[in-house]
């Protein structure tokens, strides 16, 4: 009793003086009880994989493959189609009666640096930029321009097919193969978007190319195994996942306040200091690192799953996956509700939200990649049936084993399902996957928004030049 009589712990009885020096002492010490709370929020974990695996030292010019493509679209921009750049494509109206002509003719003068490119396709190593040093303002110009090379090949090949020469046309579909995994070596997630849009644009090529009566059967079981052991390097979504977070832990190291604050320097430099100040005090960026941590020890066991071997997804804008009830979590690592509720509210509040990763694109693009790479697979076997029978099978369990070892199944279906498979009426096959949404809808995989992701075959089904680079820049 007599120490509640004390008049130092009532505020209302304290002096003027008392206040002003409890003031001075505070406010020091407010910036710093706001970062510890909010560092609170979210532990520490350790990153579920070594940086330096994940990172690349350069390679040396003579073995780099991006270094021979530089120089091999640098040809072709030597040599323009008429007054037309490299972009292989030109508008309808803009064509002439001898454009087609024109086109075929340019195409057989450039096949040394089609040559060229296919060599370049066998190497087994790509630079790009370091993951120790790139940022988001690392330059992806080149892999960007990889396309065009893409577009030529398939041009070339789509013409080598027209001339019967079907050996050569299959080479220029196995080198943009191969260049799409080359755009994929870096890691970051752009280029794994283009990897998977250059892959995908060689698949179509592909199944055109088999859909050629003048096939035989050997040369559809040599496709197969080369196409088997280009895809085995694919690079895997998680190491995409990484690749972000380094790249979103330097970009924040070097985040520089003064060039977030436009204006004059006497304005920039007070401006810039409390812009630090306010976000030293609320944990950033250490909290937003923090939270990416926590979401790749969540998510990275799960990511090269395919869907039906997963565990359930928690509620939640990010990729988040519930936690197994027999599994121990890692020390300091969130529970998957606790990281879901800390998602909501750091990406509410944070200034670097719009710059966290985007795991769910990621995984969305290396399932359709995954399910593509196995409806292609299945689509040649069924054409080597065809070839030998004469009909298409009835169904894919017609293949097992004689020609695939087993029925490969659907990567994007929850219920890990088998690729769907259909004889039409006409004689062709249509084989489709559930696509994004995850639901079947019975094959509709036509028109500008398909439901279901799959490709429609017709034995002896050619296109024209015009034809194919309209699919390959749609």
């Amino acid at each position: 009793m007599k120490l509640l009589r004390q008049w130092w712990w009532k505020p209302w009885n304290w002096s003027s003086r008392t206040w002003l020096i409890v003031l001075l002492v505070a406010c020091p010490c407010m910036p710093v009880i706001s970062r510890w709370s909010c560092l609170w929020q979210i532990p520490d974990v350790v990153l579920p994989f070594d940086v330096e695996a994940v990172s690349h030292d350069a390679l040396p010019s003579d073995g780099d493959a991006f270094v021979k493509y530089a120089a091999i679209l640098a040809s072709l921009r030597r040599h323009p189609i008429g007054d037309y750049t490299v972009s292989f494509w030109v508008d309808e109206d803009k064509r002439d009666a001898d454009w087609e002509k024109r086109f075929q003719q340019w195409l057989i003068d450039r096949r040394d640096i089609m040559a060229e490119y296919q060599a370049a396709g066998a190497m087994p190593h790509a630079n790009g930029p370091s993951l120790k040093t790139a940022d988001f303002n690392t330059s992806l110009s080149f892999q960007q321009d990889l396309r065009r090379l893409v577009d030529f090949a398939e041009s070339e090949a789509e013409l080598y097919e027209r001339q019967g020469n079907l050996d050569l046309a299959w080479d220029c579909h196995l080198a943009a193969i191969r260049s799409a995994n080359h755009v994929e070596k870096p890691g970051l997630s752009m280029c794994c978007m283009m990897g998977h849009a250059v892959r995908k644009v060689a698949f179509d090529g592909i199944v055109k190319w088999a859909c050629n009566p003048d096939l035989t059967v050997d040369q559809i079981q040599t496709a197969r195994r080369d196409l088997m052991k280009s895809l085995v390097g694919r690079f895997p979504a998680s190491d995409s996942v990484k690749a972000d977070y380094l790249v979103l832990r330097n970009s924040l190291r070097a985040f520089d306040f003064r060039n977030a604050i436009p204006g004059r320097p006497l304005v920039q430099v007070p401006m810039s200091i409390c812009e630090y100040i306010s976000s030293w005090s609320t944990a950033e960026p250490e909290l937003t690192l923090r939270l990416e941590r926590q979401l790749l020890a969540n998510t990275v066991p799960e990511l090269d799953k395919p869907r039906y071997l997963r565990r359930p997804l928690a509620h939640s804008r990010r990729l988040v996956f519930e936690d197994e009830p027999d599994r121990r979590l890692a020390r300091g690592q969130m529970s998957s509700v606790a990281l879901a509720r800390a998602d909501e509210a750091i990406l509410f509040r944070s200034r670097f939200r719009s710059l966290s990763s985007s795991d769910q694109q990621i995984d969305m693009w290396c399932l359709r990649a995954q399910t593509r790479q196995e409806m292609v697979l299945a689509l040649l076997a069924a054409q080597e049936y065809q070839r030998v029978h004469g009909v298409f099978s009835e169904s894919l369990e017609q293949l097992v084993p004689t020609i695939l070892p087993e029925i490969p199944r659907d990567a994007m279906d929850p219920a890990g399902s088998a690729i769907r498979y259909r004889r039409d009426p006409n004689g062709g096959v249509v084989i489709w996957s559930v696509g994004d949404n995850a639901v079947n809808d019975d094959g509709k995989i036509d028109g500008k928004s398909p439901l279901d992701l799959g490709y429609d075959v017709q034995v002896g089904a050619r296109k024209t030049t015009s034809e194919l680079l309209e699919g390959v820049n749609e």
